[in-house]
């Protein structure tokens, strides 16, 4: 994963180091979701094609609809080029109350935009 250039470096940061050619940002989401094999809040980046289509599938479903309903497991298989992503959605259920209760306590100290500078996201407790 490539680390965040500050936005003071930026200048530089728009040429590629290999061809000294202008770099073009790269199409992504981030969204911050709750990662249950961890039990924490975590942001999601995500750039791969394949995912980013089949979420959009599914929020565009009359079954569906958004995934801020629903949970969506992401599985991957394959290294390096052969590298493949599914998307498995999963039908709505109530979250439980440690679920919420991690939500509404770490949501509340990430600011997502803070991904542009390089900064932590994640605003620590004072």
């Amino acid at each position: 994963m490539d680390t965040p250039i500050p936005i003071e470096d930026q200048e530089s940061a728009d040429l590629d180091d290999r061809t000294g050619e202008p770099r073009l940002a790269k199409h992504f989401w981030a969204m911050v979701v709750y990662n249950y094999n961890l039990k924490r809040i975590q942001i999601l980046e995500l750039t791969q094609k394949t995912i980013l289509r089949t979420v959009k599938g599914l929020a565009k479903s009359k079954e569906w609809g958004s995934p801020l309903g629903y949970d969506l497991t992401i599985v991957k298989s394959g290294k390096s080029f052969d590298t493949t992503y599914e998307v498995i959605p999963s039908p709505p259920r109530p979250l439980s109350k440690d679920v919420v209760e991690v939500w509404e306590d770490a949501n509340s100290r990430v600011n997502i935009s803070l991904l542009f500078t390089g900064a932590d996201p994640f605003i620590k407790n004072k």
